[in-house]
């Protein structure tokens, strides 16, 4: 294969940016993408089908405003809820109409290996899908934004991995050259899931993931072909250098203590995990309040419909009638997420990327990792994988003992992580950087 010069390159797989973590990394990905090719056009494809549009674009607050040539939806039909109306929140509903959108995209992907002309292709499909087609036919390369490949249970699992990779498949099948960006990877426990995501790996000339497990894991995978696997810092780095703000040393007293959390309702986890999770987090939250005074704020950082916090928060402090509880239900933006966590004395982090963005403010962190595995070992990278408690063992007593370890060693801690933090910054360019040297040396 002759290298060309780049005229497009696909941005693949979206997610929505109401996670502002996604939002971090996703604006990141934007800008090392035009940084080191700075002539491309670059088109993003979401994660969300072509049906979900135009609605779906509110979801992507950041991506729109990086002056991309255009975002388009992904061949899949999904059905993510985006608001609170709608039908498809009714899980048994929307597992339904995805099941059905999966085999339509099945039929694609089938058409699509059997080698029908592309004209004749784009000509029988529908107008939405056949632009969005247009647009990976026409694609020179493709940096496929990595995902959390894990499964909820051992039977859905291939499903579920199925459908992460299955844009990524058409660009294989279109024979693309593709390259997955900032991967983290559960190790799997179905075997057909495990083929599945080997079979689309091994077909990538570069992959970066953001910390040692996924490298374990991909490796272990991969075997021979693991070569082209590298281990980079987290992609939302590359953004909160550009927000970051000097912390500022506040002298509290008693009386002005200000503590955060950011809550996930996790219900894969199962009902007594969750049960525990609400008793110990009701107790810490008495503590602080009772005994140390603290003043305490519930902090968004994810505001997705599917990802809703409004009835844990409800369960969780029913009956505590404290003015000095504050909740925020509005979207902050990145730059006013940084600023809060800048402005607290303490974070007890259900999200990991507001752990993340905790200390990189300055705030040091206590972790509770609802999906524990991957993505977690980020935090072991900065050097504190001391203050992260695993959701399905939470007891009150466990939480607790831990909040008043990571409040005792947490100059300790901070200093630890803001001197990773700072190697980060520097690091985290080598995702396009090097992928772009494996992609001449792919070319050659």
């Amino acid at each position: 294969m002759k290298s060309r010069p780049f005229q497009k390159i696909l941005l693949l797989d979206f997610w929505s940016e109401k996670n502002r973590g996604d939002a971090a990394m996703q604006k990141a990905l934007i800008r090392l993408t035009r940084k080191y090719f700075p002539n491309a056009k670059l088109v993003i494809c979401t994660a969300y089908g072509v049906n979900q549009l135009p609605d779906v674009l509110t979801q992507f607050d950041y991506s729109t405003k990086e002056g991309v040539g255009e975002i388009i939806g992904g061949l899949r039909f999904t059905y993510f809820p985006l608001n609170k109306g709608d039908l498809t929140r009714f899980r048994p509903l929307r597992i339904a109409i995805d099941l059905i959108g999966s085999l339509f995209g099945l039929l694609l992907l089938l058409t699509i290996m059997l080698r029908i002309p592309s004209t004749i292709l784009l000509k029988l499909l529908p107008s939405k899908l056949s632009r969005s087609l247009k647009h990976f036919i026409d694609s020179d390369l493709v940096i496929w934004n990595g995902r959390n490949f894990r499964g909820n249970s051992f039977i859905r699992e291939p499903y579920e991995i199925l459908n992460l990779l299955f844009n990524p498949l058409v660009c294989i099948f279109l024979r693309k050259p593709i390259a997955c960006i900032g991967a983290s990877v559960w190790e799997l426990r179905n075997f057909l899931a495990r083929v599945l995501l080997k079979f689309v790996f091994a077909r990538t000339f570069f992959v970066s993931v953001r910390e040692d497990i996924s490298l374990n894991n991909l490796t272990k995978l991969l075997g021979p072909k693991s070569r082209r696997i590298f281990l980079f810092p987290d992609l939302s780095f590359y953004t909160l250098n550009l927000t970051r703000l000097s912390k500022k040393i506040r002298l509290y007293t008693s009386r002005d203590l200000k503590i955060g959390l950011t809550l996930m309702d996790w219900k894969p986890g199962g009902v007594q995990a969750r049960v525990n999770y609400i008793k110990a987090i009701r107790h810490l939250t008495n503590y602080l309040l009772n005994e140390m005074k603290a003043e305490i704020l519930i902090i968004p950082q994810v505001t997705l419909p599917t990802e809703s916090t409004n009835e844990i928060i409800h369960e969780l402090f029913n009956g505590i009638n404290n003015k000095r509880i504050s909740i925020i239900r509005k979207d902050l933006s990145i730059q006013k997420l940084i600023n809060m966590y800048t402005n607290l004395d303490f974070l007890i982090a259900t999200r990991m990327h507001s752990a993340i963005f905790s200390l990189a403010a300055g705030t040091p962190v206590l972790a509770i990792a609802y999906d524990y595995g991957a993505k977690w070992g980020i935090l072991k990278m900065l050097g504190v994988e001391e203050i992260v408690i695993n959701f399905n063992e939470i007891t009150e007593k466990l939480l607790l003992d831990k909040f008043h370890w990571c409040w005792s060693q947490r100059h300790i801690l901070l200093q630890t992580a803001q001197d990773n933090i700072n190697r980060c910054y520097i690091n985290v360019n080598d995702h396009i950087r090097i992928l772009k040297k494996e992609y001449e040396k792919y070319c050659s």
